[in-house]
């Protein structure tokens, strides 16, 4: 019985793990495509040249594609948890996630937060917000496609892309009456994602804040906690990025009190980003922002990954390793020279989940804690940005 049940888990999970490659070819382009054309961009090509124009064009598209991280999840994961119907399922997800965030849209609008309702300023002068408080409620919307709504990035195309997945899965062979068989089949699933939506979206708008205010607890814990509470920052921070998440614990660090305060020439700053910035330009300045939640990246990026990359090219089976050379030489290089490490993080937790969070993010933890505990302090992730 307890293997019939390890079979089926194992099962389940190697299904959803195989939905959830399929967006990864996308963030493999972005890492071959940073990879290729950020060093002509930043160092070799002299801007207005055509040569110039191209390397940055796929400089852009790269960007795009980071920026666009949900839409390509959703249409990715859709796809492959749809036993069938897999078109009409990828169009469902994307219907889904843009419903979901347009009802998302019209509460908030309904409760008087707009884009110009949500700036810091009249947060704070209008609707009563502390100036803590407003900094970290304004970061909580953003826009996804075009809509305004919370910044969820690919957690909730993950629910949008498993809702339209398991739905079309359920119902993409509804029969209906001849007066309705125009709408039967996977045109149900489609004609079901409003109300899908609805539900979600309405779930999802109550949910994301106690959510958001959760992972501030949480920020909370680690700019009051020292040394522990970078490494317990290093793990989450590693531990969050798979659902895009990982920026809710960062931003209160790098822009408000939670990441500490100093006077410099005068001024009081809060945050690590803006101290570490106002020692930069100061000219009394004597050492840089040693606690800066930063300098972890740096060995993860330039020492784990490559060894990383290595042992993955070195455990695969010998007619696979050009395969895997392919995949892994754009992302490591991505990962070193621009810091952009979602191909290796996401190659590595699909290829072993236990791997990623069992050894990874806690050696992410221990990374980050030594850079402080050594009292190293550099600014930037990558060779490009030292």
């Amino acid at each position: 019985m307890n293997n019939k049940v390890m079979q089926k888990i194992s099962g389940s999970t190697q299904y959803i793990a195989g939905a959830m490659m399929i967006p990864i070819i996308v963030l493999v382009v972005c890492g071959f495509l940073m990879g290729f054309a950020s060093p002509f961009v930043n160092f070799i090509l002299e801007p207005g040249t055509a040569s110039y124009a191209i390397a940055l064009s796929f400089t852009k598209i790269a960007s795009m594609i980071i920026k666009n991280l949900a839409l390509w999840f959703v249409l990715g994961i859709s796809f492959g948890l749809a036993k069938k119907n897999k078109g009409y399922a990828a169009l469902a997800g994307a219907f889904m996630l843009m419903s979901v965030n347009t009802v998302i849209n019209v509460l908030a609008t309904l409760d008087g937060y707009t884009p110009d309702t949500i700036t810091v300023d009249n947060l704070v002068n209008n609707m009563g917000f502390l100036a803590d408080e407003a900094a970290i409620f304004s970061k909580l919307f953003t826009n996804v496609l075009g809509i305004f709504t919370y910044d969820m990035s690919i957690f909730g195309a993950l629910i949008c892309g498993g809702v339209a997945g398991y739905l079309m899965n359920k119902l993409g062979d509804i029969k209906l009456p001849n007066a309705f068989a125009f709408f039967a089949g996977p045109k149900f699933v489609i004609l079901l994602v409003p109300v899908a939506a609805l539900v979600v979206g309405t779930g999802l708008y109550y949910f994301w804040p106690m959510a958001n205010n959760a992972i501030l607890g949480l920020a909370e814990f680690i700019g009051s906690t020292g040394l522990f509470g970078t490494f317990v920052y290093g793990m989450v921070d590693r531990a969050l990025l798979p659902f895009g998440l990982h920026h809710l614990v960062t931003l209160p660090l790098r822009y408000t009190e939670i990441g500490g305060t100093m006077v410099i020439d005068g001024i009081k700053y809060f945050g690590t980003n803006n101290i570490a910035n106002a020692l930069i330009g100061s000219a009394d300045a004597t050492s840089y922002l040693i606690r800066d939640f930063t300098s972890g990246r740096l060995a993860l990026n330039l020492g784990a990954w490559p060894g990383a990359a290595l042992a993955m090219y070195m455990t695969a089976k010998k007619e696979n390793r050009k395969k895997v050379l392919a995949l892994l030489i754009p992302a490591l290089f991505t990962a070193t020279f621009v810091g952009v490490t979602e191909p290796m993080e996401f190659t590595l937790l699909f290829a072993s989940p236990l791997l990623y969070y069992f050894v990874h993010v806690p050696m992410a933890g221990l990374a980050f804690m030594l850079t402080e505990l050594t009292k190293v302090s550099i600014q930037g992730f990558a060779v490009v940005f030292m």
